[in-house]
Parts: C-alpha cells; structure tokens; sequence
C-alpha cells in the first residue's frame, strides 16, 4: 500500500526515506502507519496532533529518534514495541498510560521522559528495557513505576537538581531503597547524584569504604575523590587510607 493521507489523517506510510517529517496539516496518525517501515532512521511529527493509533511505530526497527509532538489528545498503545534502535523517547502531554508493549523490546533505550498526564504503568511497559539509563518523571508519580526502574528514576532526578532544594519525595524513596541506590550512582559515574546524596544525607558514614571500592573497580576516580572528601573522620578517628590514584 502506498503512503495514503486522508484530510487530516495519515493512514499508512510506504516511503523508503531515512527521515521523514510528517506534513504540519496532519492532526491524526492511523493505527499501525509506519508499522514495519524498515529503512526509516529518523521520524518528526508535528507539534500538536489528535489522535496517534495503536501500534503506529511497531516494529520500525532502524529508527533511532522520533521527535513527537508535546501535545496529543489520544495516544495509543504498542506504540513502540520492537523499536530496537530507538534511543530516547519524551512522550507527548495526553498519555494516559504506558501498557505492557508500548517499549517491550526497546532494547536501545536509553532516556524516556514520562508526562504528568500519565495515570498507569503496568508492569510490562518497559519489559527489555534494560539498557535506560535517564528516566525522567515527576516525584508525584514514582509510584507508578516498576520497582526495577525507580532507582534509575531517581538517580536521574538526583542529577537534574543539586542546586534546588531537592524534593522530600525523593528523599524518602532513597531512603527506603537505601546502600542500593549510592552503588548504582558511584557505578554510573553519576557525579551530581552522589553530590545530592550526600547534600540530603543519604549516604552513611559506615557505607563509604564500600562505596569507594566500587569506585575503584569502575574506574571512577572523581566520584572516589567526592566521597573522600566526605569522608573525613570526625575527631579522634583514623582517616581511610584508600588511594584511588595510586594505580594511575
């Protein structure tokens, strides 16, 4: 079937374009449009739209980026399920949900940023996701999340906001997960992280030789220099005397 746009509508997509830019008149993407569309790298909506159907990207397998709109009144499910190489996604205000396949097999993902207006993650949502790394959503809805990914989660918010006053919401979920989410920041390298965790005073004095050495078998010499510098011992206490320069 040839690329059809009806009206407003793009009912299915057949071009054999890297990138594609959807025409700006377009209000409403049909269920399954661009399903299977093999050569497509880089797709770009417009700003606004209606309606974006069920399954509209499936199985694109070659597209890294999609720029979507920020706004849609209706979004489908299954939107992105065995989008391989798809890198980052910012879902468009007008998500409800995010249900079992709309990222299943997004093994590339790295970033994805979740809108207020969504209501629902089931447990599947992100189902071979392992590689995300950025997972932007706001501290009112971290709830929402499977707990495999709420330390990512955080971990991303740490990050973005260690130079505000933070949010008691976080804190709290940190403080539950507890030594976990310090090692996973120090694993990362995720520097500004383990500055806010250590600014909250959510990291403990007794955690800190554990921690450097995960620094030291990552590699991650300034994170092992942040947490010296937190280190140091109250009075009458022996200092650590790990180097983690010394194999440099």
């Amino acid at each position: 079937m040839p690329t059809l746009m009806l009206r407003e509508s793009l009912i299915s997509y057949d071009g054999t374009a890297r990138h594609y830019t959807v025409p700006s008149y377009i209000r409403n993407i049909a269920d399954r449009a661009f399903f299977d569309t093999a050569t497509l790298q880089r797709l770009t909506l417009p700003g606004r739209m209606d309606r974006i159907g069920d399954e509209a990207f499936r199985s694109c397998f070659n597209m890294k980026r999609i720029d979507l709109p920020a706004e849609a009144e209706t979004v489908g499910s299954d939107l992105f399920r065995d989008c391989r190489s798809l890198t980052e996604v910012s879902l468009p205000a007008g998500t409800v949900s995010i249900g079992y396949g709309m990222f299943q097999n997004c093994i590339s993902l790295r970033s994805l940023a979740i809108p207020d207006t969504v209501g629902s993650i089931e447990p599947g949502g992100l189902s071979g996701c392992e590689g995300l790394r950025e997972l932007y959503i706001s501290p009112e809805r971290l709830e929402l999340l499977p707990v495999k990914y709420l330390s990512t989660a955080l971990i991303t918010y740490m990050e973005n906001h260690t130079s505000d006053g933070g949010s008691r919401r976080v804190d709290g979920f940190a403080e539950k997960i507890g030594l976990p989410i310090a090692e996973q920041a120090v694993e990362e390298n995720r520097r500004n992280a383990v500055l806010y965790l250590f600014d909250h005073s959510l990291i403990q004095a007794a955690d800190i030789p554990r921690l450097l050495e995960r620094a030291d078998r990552s590699g991650n010499t300034e994170i092992a220099a942040i947490l010296l510098e937190n280190s140091q011992p109250e009075e009458g206490e022996a200092m650590l005397d790990w180097d983690p320069f010394a194999d440099l």
